[in-house]
């Protein structure tokens, strides 16, 4: 008999491996890459979505407050992208070899972190 969660893993799992080898980058993007590469309209796309992917991530983990925290602060706040690119450019500062994401992470926890007890 055939292992139908075998060949179901392996349909999910080559075309990431596959990806992750010719892509190492599109899972985390330098800041010196994002600052340099990028036009201002699309570092703002790439943080929103971003911070929707976290935001959504939240919400399917059952942390609906967090995941209200992280979208009220991000786009309702209008102070949300603001604080971003400051702390965007003072990692920049620290090591431009650091993730955007790792940065957008540490933000959050600064931001939102008190929810997660």
């Amino acid at each position: 008999m055939k292992h139908p969660f075998l060949s179901a893993a392996m349909i999910v799992l080559f075309p990431l491996c596959l990806m992750m080898t010719l892509c190492p980058n599109a899972f985390g993007m330098p800041i010196a890459d994002y600052k340099g590469k990028m036009t201002s309209d699309e570092r703002f796309n790439y943080l929103s979505g971003a911070i929707s992917a976290l935001s959504f991530q939240y919400g399917y983990e059952e942390k609906r407050a967090k995941s209200k925290c992280v979208t009220d602060w991000f786009y309702r706040s209008g102070k949300g992208s603001e604080d971003m690119v400051v702390e965007l450019m003072k990692a920049r500062l620290a090591d431009p070899s650091l993730h955007v994401e790792a940065v957008i992470l540490a933000v959050i926890k600064k931001k939102c972190g008190h929810l997660d007890q």
